[in-house]
Formats: structure tokens, C-alpha cells, sequence
């Protein structure tokens, strides 16, 4: 293999080091069988020593984790420098900065609903979320809800939390619709809103369940 891309766990500053783990490689023999690696490298990422490196998580929750310091190289041989010898031929660390998670982007309105006060249900501090996040973006942003609790759907969980054939039946007399879901509706209701007839559809929480949260 020529060249492999690949993103970099952290780097130590103290030795130059990149840490690649089986999470970055995915194969781990990329990292050695390449002529020419290129590591994308976050700058907030970069620890100032090996003690806080051999802190990091990757060490314990990771299979494999190695330090690459540049090419290796050699003039043992005959006297010609050879780079490579054990290794790439060329390493480049390119900073790039890692992607935002969109967890990370909501984080903050998260921590503004955290203070508001306690909401009369889940369904409400939904309703605000999805309100506030859609502002100007141009993406759809809609819930699927089903009720609050939830309207029963005839699962194998709604079976053992009702027990007996006889509790499922009163669950079922407390659905204004007098029964309780079927899954094949609550998913289309999921494909209607992920489909081009939904388009102009954003903000909003479809509830579908049987319109017990309806009073």
C-alpha cells in the first residue's frame, strides 16, 4: 500500500510522538506495511509527556495501542541511509481538528433547559428543544413521539409489563382508540417523516399513541 490516512488518538509533545491505537487503524498492519502515512492530528489532543500519555483511556479500553516517532532509518547497511527500514518511509502529521459531534453542538442549549424550571412533561421540554434547534438551520429536525408515558404497542416488552392477558385488555380500555399499537404503524409514522412527503415538515412532534396523551 502507497498511502494511508489516518487519524491520530493524541501526540506527545515531550518525544514527537503520534499514539495510533486499533480504533484509528481499523487493521493494524496499515501502520507499518504504508510506504507514506498521513496523520490528521487534533492540536487539542497533544499532552505534554509520557506520564499524562500513559494516563489517557486509550491504554485502558483499547486492544492495541503503539507511539510512532517518524520514519525509522538505518546506515548500517553499506553505509547508505535507507528510511524505512522498519517501517513507513515518510510520516506527515497534518493538524486538523476533529469533527464536532452533534452531542457536543447541543450541549450547551442542554444545559439551558437543565435550569429552566421543571417541565410539566417530557413532551413540553421536547417541544422547546426542537423549537430553539431549528431556529435558522437548514436541516429538518422533527420527534416521533409516543406518548408520554408511552402509548402501549404490542411488543414482547408491553407483554411482560402487563402480565396477564386480563391487565393488557384494561391498558387497552384506557387508548381512546380501545386498542393498543401496532409497531408496523408506529414505523410508518417514522417513514413518513423521513420521506420527501414530510420535506416542509420541521419543529414538530408527531405523537402517535392512539391518542392516549390527547386529554
Amino acid at each position: 500500500m502507497d498511502i494511508e490516512l489516518v487519524r491520530a488518538a493524541f501526540a506527545v509533545a515531550e518525544t514527537g510522538s503520534i499514539c495510533l491505537t486499533d480504533a484509528n487503524l481499523g487493521v493494524n498492519a496499515l501502520g507499518y506495511l504504508s510506504q507514506h502515512l498521513l496523520v490528521l492530528l487534533d492540536p487539542a489532543d497533544i499532552v505534554v509527556n509520557l506520564d499524562q500519555a500513559y494516563g489517557r483511556h486509550e491504554f485502558r479500553q483499547g486492544h492495541y495501542a503503539t507511539f510512532h516517532t517518524g520514519p525509522s532509518a538505518t546506515a548500517d547497511i553499506e553505509g547508505v541511509l535507507i528510511h524505512g527500514a522498519q517501517g513507513v518511509r515518510s510520516l506527515t502529521v497534518m493538524p486538523v481538528s476533529r469533527p464536532v459531534r452533534l452531542s457536543e453542538r447541543v450541549r450547551p442549549l442542554r444545559e439551558r433547559l437543565c435550569r429552566r424550571p421543571r417541565w410539566r412533561s417530557a413532551h413540553s421540554a421536547r417541544g422547546y428543544f426542537l423549537r430553539r434547534w431549528v431556529g435558522t438551520r437548514s436541516f429538518r429536525a422533527v420527534d416521533l413521539c409516543t406518548g408520554s408515558p408511552p402509548g402501549p404497542t404490542e411488543t414482547g416488552m408491553l407483554g411482560r409489563f402487563t402480565g396477564t392477558a386480563e391487565r393488557k385488555a384494561a391498558l387497552a380500555k384506557s387508548v381512546p382508540l380501545g386498542r393498543v399499537g401496532d409497531p408496523a404503524e408506529i414505523a410508518r409514522a417514522a417513514v413518513f417523516l423521513a420521506s420527501e412527503k414530510a420535506s416542509f415538515v420541521t419543529g414538530q412532534i408527531l405523537t402517535a399513541d392512539g391518542g392516549k396523551t390527547a386529554g
